[in-house]
């Protein structure tokens, strides 16, 4: 045990900087170790901002792989801070990933710039049936060369160093198995388990329904969603200290993700080539882990965030569905979600018929507990959304009640123009959100308000 005496630095953790002054004679590793520091210093910057995606990133599919054809996903522009505090920016419009083209890994640069994590032995071509983590890691490499020269050569160069050492990011594939995650729900382990990753029996791209569900299910794990409901109902979860959940906690761990690697995008892969590429599911917003020794459910700005990356996830899977269903008008949620985000929009399609394109309320609901939808103005968007965001996914299996709401504004857009083509939409929330729906004084419109319920 090391005792300190007050005011005596603790340098034994402490930063080294080199210390220049006249006449010091300096070498090539005096600049590294500066360097080195000044990494450091960055580091402890980039950790006080919070890691995950700053911007960008978005992982689409160029080519599935069908038909014996190359699999390619292409990567946005964008920025990450890793877990190690590390900003990792593809600079670039995009880049094309080829997933089946083997690769030998550059040969490691020992150099003090940089602490290099070794790829994990899970990041392999995909071979089969399967979810995949694309994810983002720090890469190095030399470029170009610079004259070399020294005391005992009288200042002639005599031979050549390497000019710079250019900072870049790598991709990879990692293999992911939901139902090994420690937080899992037992009932959602044997769904997936038993009907959707069969090693015998995978979900085709065809069994839509069934692709959808193990798409929710596997989301949700990502985002921990059993294990911080389940944190409120343990008599004990004030004497825990798990501060991370789902796809955070792999990061770091010997079987997982390392700490240097940034998630950008889950990705399904069967025998016929890339299924779905689900970003949010695994993508996180730049933010800071729960620091609280305790894991007691408050509202920080990381919780903050995953609710709202579940609001992305399920938006980004309605567009999936929406260009694969030709009759969205018979699509139950119950058939193709087993959970909902606390707030989402939904595109709907009113017996008007100006929506171009949408789903049918009293169908889509049909077996949730709701009541039908009310107006609101444009206005409340953003607090009905605040409000909702705060609490967690609603379990379709549960019961759980749900408000709708559609807003004047466009309602009445589309009942002014019957001619011209309009989207109208609805947006849902958990039922333990506050109700926006009472009509107020000189604030609605009598055509579009309603009756107050609470």
């Amino acid at each position: 045990m090391s005792f300190k005496n007050l005011l005596e630095p603790v340098i034994e953790s402490g930063i080294k900087n080199v210390n220049f002054f006249e006449g010091r004679l300096l070498s090539g590793k005096d600049l590294t170790d500066q360097e080195a520091a000044n990494r450091i210093h960055r580091r402890h910057l980039g950790r006080t901002l919070g890691h995950g995606v700053v911007e960008g990133l978005q992982v689409s599919v160029e080519n599935t792989g069908a038909n014996g054809q190359q699999p390619v996903v292409r990567v946005g522009r964008g920025l990450a801070i890793n877990l190690e505090g590390e900003t990792l920016e593809l600079a670039l419009d995009y880049v094309d990933i080829r997933l089946s083209r083997t690769f030998d890994p550059p040969v490691g640069i020992q150099t003090g710039f940089k602490n290099c994590s070794p790829l994990p032995s899970e990041t392999l071509v995909p071979s089969g049936a399967g979810l995949y983590i694309l994810v983002m890691s720090p890469a190095h490499a030399w470029q170009e060369f610079a004259p070399q020269s020294g005391l005992q050569k009288k200042g002639i160069a005599h031979n050549c160093g390497r000019r710079y050492l250019v900072e870049s990011v790598q991709f990879r594939l990692v293999k992911f198995d939901p139902t090994l995650m420690p937080d899992i729900a037992d009932d959602v382990r044997n769904e997936l388990e038993n009907q959707y990753l069969s090693a015998s029996n995978p979900v085709g791209s065809n069994d839509l329904p069934a692709l959808s569900k193990m798409r929710n299910l596997v989301a949700q794990v990502c985002f921990g969603t059993d294990a911080t409901t389940r944190s409120a109902r343990d008599p004990n979860f004030v004497t825990k200290n798990t501060t991370t959940a789902g796809i955070d906690a792999l990061l770091g761990m010997e079987e997982g993700l390392s700490l240097s690697d940034t998630p950008l995008a889950l990705l399904y892969w069967n025998l016929e080539g890339i299924v779905f590429v689900d970003n949010w599911a695994v993508k996180r917003k730049a933010s800071h882990r729960d620091s609280s020794p305790y894991n007691i459910p408050t509202f920080t700005r990381h919780s903050y965030s995953r609710a709202d990356e579940s609001r992305l996830q399920f938006q980004e899977h309605l567009t999936f569905l929406m260009q694969r269903i030709a009759d969205l008008s018979t699509v139950k949620a119950v058939n193709y979600f087993r959970f909902l985000p606390p707030v989402g929009y939904l595109p709907i399609r009113t017996t008007s018929g100006t929506s171009n394109i949408g789903f049918n309320e009293q169908v889509f609901f049909a077996d949730a507990v709701v009541r039908n939808s009310v107006f609101v103005e444009a206005a409340e968007l953003v607090p009905i959304s605040q409000s909702a965001l705060a609490l967690p996914p609603v379990d379709l299996l549960s019961e759980e009640f749900m408000w709708l709401y559609r807003t004047r504004e466009n309602a009445q857009e589309a009942d002014n123009n019957p001619t011209v083509t309009l989207q109208e939409y609805l947006v849902f929330t958990s039922g333990h959100a506050p109700y926006f729906g009472n009509a107020r004084f000189n604030r609605n419109k009598w055509d579009y308000s309603n009756y107050g319920l609470i």
